[in-house]
């Protein structure tokens, strides 16, 4: 079934953001569970910066995405 079709190209310069903030979030999160893993405990503040950057990250998944999969080259 793939073969019959034509293959279809995307831009992947609007992947760009979206592994940015991954690998921010990702840094991130490793302090934190190092953290977490020294200390025994995970802050409010510490979990409040992790959620706001998942969240952040999710838009921007979801913004990239919706842009790739609407343009066709």
């Amino acid at each position: 079934m793939i073969l019959d079709r034509e293959p279809i190209f995307y831009d992947m310069k609007n992947v760009a953001p979206m592994i940015n903030g991954m690998r921010t979030i990702s840094r991130n999160i490793n302090q934190i569970a190092k953290k977490a893993n020294e200390t025994n405990t995970l802050n409010a503040e510490d979990y409040e910066i992790l959620r706001k950057e998942v969240d952040s990250l999710f838009r921007t998944v979801n913004i990239s995405l919706s842009t790739l999969l609407s343009r066709k080259v």
